[in-house]
């Protein structure tokens, strides 16, 4: 057993994504030019000095801020705590009430590129026992009438004088800059914060915040009282960001239309997801594309959708509303906002839990352009890897690949993903169905909303330039909060649910709390109980399954609990001591499953010397079935033909054999790059020596690899990584660069040495670099050419210093064996 996989480990944010040719290499000038941070792309720069550039070169300070950050989607986890770390470490972004150091580490260990933004209620920041605040707030912070009465508009029961007279607008930033410095937080963002529009619309009747005796709107009339409290409001927002510094995220939401503190603030956050008005969608977007360029850097507005029960297709909201889901979430591409999705029903309140979609894995990079019209109601965006089109029409409407071949950007053709999470769910039907685009209909209905307002819904879809399959991690708790959308809590049989959170620990949850429905785990004595989760597959084949089970404070847990896998090709039985590895996924091993609900991983107490927990499990998609040799080398795989020739003559085993996996996507390491040449250069059937003295000092005669990097030493293959030591770095990623030496060196011999000169389609080589000549005659002997992931194709980049690919590495191989075509 082992602890289970990194969470984000599909979609990595990067600064900026592996070029598109010239835009890519004037989108990291502009950066430098910005003075842009790496890693997040926040810069250290002031908003004066922002809008001194903005206003001096608009398009270029747009391009550039277009490609900070995280890539698309972006995705949000917005609820107010509970989950356990590894599901927080999914999102790009968590808006949370926790701001425990300790916490945010641990997330921040999974996933170092996420945004964790502690958020607070700054409309009732003075509830009596609100633990934001160290002690009670003094009485003037409070909101008083003219007769001295507290008074509240919002949903609290005491509403904070945010006004210009009060003391908050100097203590809130004075205390937010203390809780973002002590946890280690990227900034701050506000769950309530309400401007001037909400008191607007209904305004108080008696209000005094200058608590003088007198009613304000009496003494300033509404439009006065109306500015004191909007005054207020952007100093707390000012106060915030002069003590954040610059560097420091600042999210507001203010439930309404209002954009205070612009100027100071990275974004807003559209809660709820304000509906389009049938014909507005348009002058909406316009509307905040304008306030998206006043903003500072990074720009950052988080959408947050919930098919509330206002949909006349969809009567219970559901994490299954897939429809929804792509429909809001491409809503958001368009802006460029990051995406949060939640359904409010009976039994969650808001902000309660938060589900995950196999859109979200999705790696669309960054866009290439606006959004744009494909016709009356029907807009589409293009990013680096795919393009997001989306009906706000309000009626059905078919679009067409010639319809988007016609627009600036196009790079298709575009296939819809192979989605797993869709075709459970809905099989034929499914919109991800993996097949090449050509036109589909993409759903559209108007309905009445709030005053005989008119909205306009419908749906959404993300299109790719490579054809995927994109099965995100399918979870079953035993609290259907905890489970992914399709599959369902695990049929119980003797098993008790306990729903008190206090009685264990480590257990998973997404959350847990009062809410009925929810719980922390399942609990058996020693006897026939048993409980069966069985997943709903959507695209059938090898998945690697895990289990989470957590501890009781008091006593100890089995030693002995049963575990049987139900696949495909049989059962498997295992036994598990809950008494070790508690509070993470451990691994069970990986089994083909088919489609449907036909498989199941069945806990057990029979038998048991103790009691036994079902908790959770995780089945993670490894492959797909393949019609070729390596589970995960399915027969369209671009180095299919490459990876099945060289394991049919015997050069290849792969890198795990049960069952049998080539890994193409992993980078190689230099330690397998030994193996790749020695066979190469001896043959498939050759078997080094074992070596009887160490010749590098990294590398141990214990070791799997000592052989065959002694011998590739023998050989004269390799100098190693560095001299004195002398070192082979065995662990270290294979560079592109380097492989054009092995492989140039395979083709010609050991004493291979390139004569130098020539020319070069890459701009990324410098002719100074020590590898150049090497690109320069692996390029002239055919070795590279399409050798590489089809995603990094059609520009102008080698990529030297990026790792290998197994693929790329094999592919290389067999054109230096003279097989350019197996």
């Amino acid at each position: 057993m082992f602890a289970g996989p990194k969470a984000k480990a599909a979609r990595r944010p990067r600064s900026f994504p592996p070029g598109r040719g010239a835009l890519a290499l004037l989108a990291a000038l502009l950066a430098i030019w910005l003075g842009l941070a790496q890693g997040t792309g926040f810069p250290a720069l002031s908003a004066a000095a922002q809008r001194a550039q903005r206003a001096a070169a608009p398009a270029a300070f747009q391009a550039a801020r277009d490609r900070q950050g995280h890539t698309y989607p972006r995705v949000v986890m917005n609820q107010w705590g509970g989950a356990v770390p590894w599901y927080y470490a999914r999102f790009d972004m968590a808006m949370t009430r926790i701001n425990d150091a300790d916490f945010i580490a641990q997330v921040k260990a999974l996933n170092p590129q996420i945004l964790w933004l502690p958020t607070e209620d700054f409309n009732t920041t003075c509830e009596p026992g609100n633990p934001f605040w160290p002690q009670d707030c003094p009485e003037a912070w409070i909101l008083h009438d003219s007769a001295g009465n507290r008074v509240h508009k919002t949903y609290g029961q005491v509403d904070t004088n945010l006004s210009r007279f009060s003391g908050v607008t100097t203590a809130l930033p004075e205390r937010i800059a203390e809780i973002v410095s002590r946890s280690g937080a990227d900034g701050h963002a506000t769950d309530g914060l309400w401007s001037t529009t909400h008191y607007a619309w209904s305004t108080w009747d008696d209000i005094d915040m200058d608590n003088n005796g007198v009613n304000d709107l009496q003494e300033y009339g509404k439009s006065g009282t109306l500015a004191n409290w909007g005054a207020g409001v952007e100093a707390i927002l000012s106060g915030m960001r002069q003590r954040l510094g610059p560097g420091k995220i600042i999210l507001v939401n203010t439930g309404s239309g209002d954009t205070p503190g612009r100027s100071v603030v990275n974004g807003y956050y559209f809660e709820y997801h304000s509906w389009p008005l049938v014909g507005g969608w348009l002058p909406n977007l316009r509307h905040w594309q304008s306030v998206w360029q006043d903003v500072q850097d990074p720009p950052i507005f988080l959408q947050q959708s919930n098919p509330d029960g206002r949909d006349p297709q969809k009567v219970t909201p559901t994490k299954n509303y897939l429809r929804f889901m792509r429909w809001s979430l491409v809503d958001a591409l368009m802006l460029g906002a990051y995406y949060q999705f939640e359904h409010v029903d009976g039994k969650s309140p808001d902000h309660y839990w938060n589900n995950y979609f196999d859109e979200f894995d999705l790696e669309l990079g960054y866009p290439t352009g606006p959004p744009q019209e494909v016709k009356a109601g029907v807009w589409a965006r293009f990013f680096d890897y795919g393009v997001a089109v989306h009906n706000v029409s309000g009626a059905d409407q078919t679009v067409s690949d010639a319809e988007l071949r016609s627009l600036p950007g196009y790079a298709g053709p575009y296939f819809r993903f192979l989605g797993g999470q869709d075709l459970a769910l809905n099989g034929a039907r499914a919109m991800n169905n993996g097949q090449l685009f050509t036109s589909l209909t993409l759903r559209g209905y108007i309905y009445q909303g709030w005053q005989d307002s008119q909205y306009a819904a419908g749906d959404g879809v993300i299109l790719l330039r490579q054809p995927q399959i994109v099965v995100s991690p399918i979870i079953l708790d035993n609290a259907e909060a905890g489970t992914s959308p399709a599959s369902q809590p695990p049929q119980l049989s003797g098993f008790a649910q306990e729903s008190d959170c206090r009685a264990g620990e480590l257990y998973y949850t997404v959350r847990c709390a009062w809410n009925p429905g929810t719980f922390a785990y399942a609990l058996a004595s020693p006897g026939d109980a048993q409980a069966r989760f069985a997943p709903n597959i959507g695209v059938p084949g090898y998945y690697q399954v895990y289990e989470w089970h957590g501890r009781l404070k008091q006593g100890s847990m089995a030693r002995n609990a049963r575990y049987r896998i139900e696949h495909a090709d049989g059962v498997a039985e295992l036994t598990i001591d809950q008494n070790q590895n508690a509070g993470r996924w451990n691994s069970l091993g990986v089994f083909r499953f088919t489609a449907g609900q036909d498989n199941a991983v069945v806990i057990s107490a029979q038998g048991a010397d103790g009691p036994v927990m079902a908790d959770a499990v995780m089945l993670v998609f490894v492959a797909a079935e393949s019609q070729g040799s390596f589970v995960d080398v399915p027969s369209d795989h671009w180095a299919f033909d490459n990876i099945e020739w060289l394991y049919q003559q015997g050069y290849v085993a792969g890198c795990r054999s049960e069952p049998r996996m080539f890994c193409p996507e992993q980078v190689m390491s230099r330690a397998e790059a030994a193996v790749f040449v020695v066979r190469g250069v001896r043959g498939a059937d050759f078997s080094p020596p074992q070596p009887t003295a160490t010749t590098f000092q990294d590398v141990a005669l214990s070791d799997w690899f000592a052989d065959w990097v002694t011998q590739l030493w023998d050989d004269g293959y390799t100098a190693g990584c560095l001299a004195d030591p002398l070192s082979f770095c065995p662990l270290q990623g294979h560079t592109r660069a380097e492989a054009t030496v092995f492989f140039l060196r395979m083709l010609h011999g050991k004493d291979y040495t390139p004569p130098g000169g020539g020319e070069l389609p890459y701009s990324d080589v410098p002719t100074q670099a020590w590898y150049y000549k090497w690109v320069v005659a692996a390029h002239q002997a055919g070795l590279v050419g399409d050798c590489e992931d089809p995603a990094n194709r059609g520009d102008d980049r080698f990529r030297p210093l990026e790792g290998i690919t197994r693929a790329e590495a094999a592919c290389m191989m067999t054109r230096a064996k003279g097989m350019a075509t197996p």
